[in-house]
């Protein structure tokens, strides 16, 4: 009976000084972890805009070293993306933000620019493209690359290979022959 008796006196203790504990007269809302009021010096990542500035150009650097989990969160034209780290990537590696990446020239994957023939159509494919599946791309020496979405662009006669990229020369015959997409609705296409 004495030991039922004790024990239950230590855990009423204990009950009542951690609710004294956690009493706070501050008028933060928010609740303390350790039993301390919350003060103005503690900060959230989610408010502060310098640890937000620092996974932004910790992003950026990444994308020179070709980061393997990143996602297309909008189609800015048919050859610059809006990207972001895919929340693997993003929570391990303290990536936050949103940047701006193009297909490089020097692929020689062409596709009509803003005013061209063509443009909203490619665009629009574009948008769909990465709209099913926006992690369907990869970043090699900092620009924008997708074999399959250059494939499938070229396939459809919304791009084409200035033959730097050998690989597509079938697609685009195909499309070139079938006059599909662009070959038959923008004269001079592919010239």
């Amino acid at each position: 009976m004495k030991t039922t008796s004790a024990a239950l006196l230590v855990l009423a203790t204990v009950l009542l000084a951690g609710c004294s504990a956690t009493t706070s007269t501050n008028d933060d809302p928010t609740p303390s972890t350790d039993g301390v009021s919350n003060s103005a010096e503690t900060s959230t990542p989610s408010t502060d805009k310098s640890a937000v500035k620092i996974s932004e150009e910790r992003f950026e650097a990444s994308l020179a070293r070709n980061p393997k989990d990143i996602e297309v969160v909008e189609v800015l034209d048919p050859r610059t993306f809006l990207v972001e780290a895919g929340a693997l990537s993003a929570k391990a590696n303290n990536y936050a933000g949103q940047i701006p990446i193009s297909i490089s020239a020097d692929l020689g994957i062409v596709t009509p620019s803003l005013g061209e023939c063509g443009y909203d159509e490619s665009l629009a494919f574009a948008k769909q493209y990465f709209a099913e599946d926006p992690t369907d791309m990869k970043v090699k020496n900092g620009d924008f690359t997708s074999f399959a979405y250059f494939w499938a662009a070229t396939e459809a006669g919304l791009a084409y290979s200035d033959d730097n990229y050998s690989s597509l020369s079938v697609p685009k015959m195909d499309a070139e022959n079938a006059k599909a997409g662009l070959w038959a609705l923008c004269p001079g296409f592919g010239e």
